[in-house]
């Protein structure tokens, strides 16, 4: 495993009002979330980096306004014109 250290960590703690686990909780969310918006990581693969289940860090996705599924134009007529 490695660790990043993050510059002005506790600067960032203070000002949020969290504590240090809430806000680790939630860079590794951020980080998570960005990979697999960005198709660097698979949906399991982010949800392991942000430390969630599946169905968990899917329902992040959502509060975070972050597709889940995520299709080309020529994907999604063929998907919705076979129905």
């Amino acid at each position: 495993m490695h660790a990043i250290t993050i510059p002005l960590f506790e600067e960032m703690r203070l000002a949020s009002g969290r504590s240090s686990e809430q806000l680790d909780a939630d860079l590794k969310l951020y980080l998570a979330t960005k990979l697999y918006e960005m198709g660097q990581v698979t949906l399991g693969q982010a949800a392991a980096i942000a430390g969630l289940s599946k169905i968990g860090f899917v329902e992040a996705l959502g509060v975070m306004k972050v597709p889940v599924i995520r299709w080309d134009v020529a994907e999604a007529e063929q998907e919705f014109a076979d129905g």
